[in-house]
């Protein structure tokens, strides 16, 4: 896979880039034996943890779901 050392930068579309990421994946894969997906949960929690991601927290989907929920009812008097 050749890679553009020339140009300026981000003008490849979203969809070519995932595409050479994908065969850059296949093919590094291939090359070390690897499985290109990994579905043993043992290995994702390892993954998880290294990426500094405690089991159980909530991902940042869900905080992000938190902090959108807006509360309704009585507000304190002068807050607007």
């Amino acid at each position: 896979m050749d890679r553009q050392l020339y140009g300026p930068p981000g003008l490849a579309s979203s969809s070519d880039l995932a595409a050479l990421a994908r065969e850059w994946v296949e093919e590094t894969c291939a090359r070390q034996g690897l499985a290109v997906k990994i579905a043993d949960p043992r290995v994702l929690a390892d993954v998880g943890s290294l990426l500094g991601y405690a089991q159980g927290a909530p991902s940042a989907r869900a905080r992000a779901r938190k902090r959108q929920t807006r509360q309704s009812g009585v507000t304190r008097v002068g807050s607007k």
